[in-house]
């Protein structure tokens, strides 16, 4: 870990959207009209997590006490008093509550140390001042470090470029075997994560040596470490690493920590991101029955039609062009904010006059 490749806006940008009348019309329809929620839980199980630690479940917070994650496959153990909080609204449940002195969360299991190709995702909240460099930062969110650079290894910490100044970033380090170098994401510095409000954080890194950092639903930074083996045989620990000297405590909230054996595509970051967050922004329900000609046709009409009807496709997009066979049961069985959705709509609008 002594010598360091930075990197930092690697890729900052959300993924075209149209309008977002459109985008919150079509999520009230899906989500409230035809009756179904889109939990977030059921967005991450979508794309298979090995483990997947929702801390919803209180248990015995004596030292080493084990649990088993929502998977039902792996076993974890609390180290010092972990507490609970009420999690992320827009997930609901509980998150862990680590105190920033004694409280860390071990996985133990095998079948998680020999990941080459791997995910990590979690949300998190703290107002814990992130002003120390790395290493060891000012505090680890979830490791498997070792000392040294190129010891197969990685980490995820609360990290400033610059000693003292507390720039409210996350560093995700990757170290494969017998590489001279060390890569180093930072999130990014204008974008202070430490603000006492909840984040969705999530790391990629294929076995080829791509990495990948999103910060809320976004690409904030990437890079190339080499690529090789970075795993090990030490345990992944949460809130903290007593595994590794020197290493700090994390002080605040962390929820839905999600390990998968793949890197998980910007698509499927987004919709689990969206999933948390889009329906507490949504307006409140009608409190009137909806008629899609009075209601919902005018906002087609005013926002849609003059870039995306018939004859034009700004973007790409043409509305008109639906998909052939497609009905509204697509909406319900499929991803609500992905734009076959939204031609769908279009389209039985055009076939009512």
């Amino acid at each position: 870990m002594d010598n360091r490749v930075f990197k930092g806006n690697g890729g900052v940008g959300h993924p075209q959207q149209t309008t977002t009348i459109s985008l919150l019309l079509l999520l009230a329809v899906s989500r409230y009209t035809l009756g179904q929620e889109v939990p977030y839980a059921h967005a991450v199980l979508k794309d298979r997590p090995i483990a997947y630690l929702q801390f919803d479940a209180t248990v015995d917070t004596n030292d080493n006490q084990p649990f088993r994650d929502a998977t039902g496959m792996h076993q974890f153990h609390v180290t010092g008093n972990l507490q609970y909080s009420n999690g992320m609204p827009g997930i609901g449940g509980l998150a862990a509550v680590f105190d920033g002195l004694t409280t860390v969360v071990t996985v133990p299991d095998d079948n998680i140390k020999t990941l080459d190709s791997l995910s990590v995702e979690f949300w998190f909240r703290s107002h814990q001042a992130f002003n120390d460099t790395f290493w060891p930062g000012s505090a680890t969110l979830i490791s498997k470090a070792t000392p040294g650079a190129g010891t197969s290894d990685w980490t995820i910490n609360a990290a400033s470029t610059k000693n003292g100044e507390d720039q409210g970033r996350l560093l995700a380090e990757s170290g494969p075997a017998a590489t001279p170098q060390d890569l180093y994401l930072y999130s990014p510095i204008n974008q202070p994560l430490n603000d006492d409000r909840w984040h969705h954080f999530v790391w990629t890194r294929a076995a080829s040596g791509s990495n990948r950092m999103y910060v809320d639903g976004v690409l904030a930074s990437q890079g190339h470490d080499g690529g090789g083996r970075v795993s090990n045989d030490r345990s992944i620990q949460i809130g903290g690493d007593t595994m590794h000297e020197g290493a700090r405590h994390f002080k605040g909230l962390i929820d839905e920590v999600a390990i998968y054996n793949k890197p998980l595509p910007l698509e499927r970051v987004r919709a689990h991101y969206l999933a948390a967050t889009v329906q507490r922004r949504l307006p409140a329900t009608a409190n009137h029955a909806v008629d899609f000609v009075r209601d919902i046709q005018p906002i087609f009409r005013r926002r849609c039609f003059e870039c995306h009807g018939p004859g034009h496709s700004e973007g790409g997009l043409s509305l008109a062009a639906a998909m052939e066979g497609a009905t509204a049961a697509t909406l319900l069985n499929g991803d609500p904010v992905s734009p076959a959705c939204w031609c769908i709509l279009w389209r039985d609008w055009m076939k009512t006059g």
